[in-house]
């Protein structure tokens, strides 16, 4: 399954977002099964849901919240004791770029070998065994 970034949420579920379109397709593609679910990790939706708070309001950060929860082509995780660690103490201090948030979801793909990242972020282009997919997403056959 491939992972989902903080700024293609973001995106989505911010009508004013510049990038809301192309945000808002990738996640109508995973609520209507047309991609693999796509994965949240707990730091990225804490991310997600703090950025939506205070630029959208409680309400549709809550809303946002329901609709992850409810929908079958998200999986929301919490990061293990594990992935944390190696993200802030492997990658977090030597790859350089990246958020504490981004290193931790790199940490997250390279230990769970899922190589797919949905996001509009070129911090992650060239970083060792992630794929970035930026714009609209791939369609399953089905």
């Amino acid at each position: 399954m491939p992972v989902i970034d903080t700024g293609v949420l973001i995106a989505a579920f911010n009508r004013r977002d510049s990038l809301h379109e192309a945000g808002w397709a990738i996640v109508q593609a995973a609520d209507a099964g047309r991609i693999e679910p796509l994965i949240v990790h707990d730091f990225v939706l804490a991310e997600t849901l703090n950025h939506l708070n205070r630029k959208v309001g409680s309400p549709a950060a809550r809303d946002s919240l329901r609709r992850l929860e409810a929908s079958d082509g998200f999986r929301l995780v919490r990061l293990s004791d594990v992935v944390y660690s190696i993200g802030k103490n492997d990658v977090f201090p030597h790859e350089a770029g990246l958020s504490f948030v981004d290193a931790l979801t790199v940490a997250y793909m390279r230990e769970n070998k899922i190589h797919t990242l949905y996001s509009f972020d070129e911090g992650f282009d060239g970083r060792v065994g992630i794929r970035r997919t930026k714009a609209r997403p791939p369609h399953r056959g089905r």
